[in-house]
């Protein structure tokens, strides 16, 4: 389970909801939605300690797997530590580079202990979260995901659109869309 992107205090205010009834389903709510944006982003957000090791390729970076780098403060290949000095750290690529030589060949064989992440979750990912946590509730007892699309008055008619993907809100998508990691690796020889 991730970190909540948010509070039951903010979604609450939010839904303009004041007694405690909902709290329970409110908070089950802000805990799927915080881990279906995790998800869909492919990274965490909460600030956090991380401890991997990656395989060197013959080349003078290495791809960690949480951003932005907020530090590094162990990297080694084949057990023997690099000095700060001798490297870069990229933190919004999630990129350490060498200053000079290249990472052997060797699985495993490369170490990085580092923290990423935001040390507040950035505002509009919360929001993002907010309108999610707000869909969903708004949805109980109907199809979730659905929103309007069209509607006419005359001869009432209403025409719902849903993402097939995983119901979540447009709004909340095309915020979260520049947090998207998305990788493409080589496999093969």
């Amino acid at each position: 389970m991730s970190q909540p992107l948010t509070t039951l205090t903010a979604v609450k205010a939010y839904l303009e909801v004041t007694g405690t009834d909902d709290d329970a389903l409110l908070t089950d709510l802000v805990a799927r939605a915080s881990d279906a944006i995790v998800a869909y982003c492919g990274r965490a957000f909460a600030a956090a300690d991380y401890d991997e090791c990656h395989d060197g390729d013959g080349s003078d970076i290495v791809l960690l797997d949480q951003r932005p780098v907020i530090s590094v403060s162990a990297l080694s290949e084949d057990d023997d530590a690099v000095e700060a000095d001798d490297f870069v750290v990229y933190p919004e690529l999630g990129i350490v580079r060498l200053k000079s030589g290249v990472f052997g060949r060797g699985v495993r064989n490369v170490r990085v202990s580092y923290r990423a992440g935001h040390e507040t979750i950035p505002a509009d990912v919360e929001q993002a979260a907010i309108e999610w946590v707000a869909a969903m509730y708004r949805a109980r007892g109907e199809v979730a995901g659905r929103e309007v699309s069209s509607e006419r008055v005359g001869d009432y008619a209403v025409t719902y659109e849903r993402d097939a993907r995983d119901g979540m809100p447009a709004a909340a998508r095309a915020v979260l869309e520049p947090y998207r990691v998305v990788l493409a690796r080589a496999v093969g020889p």
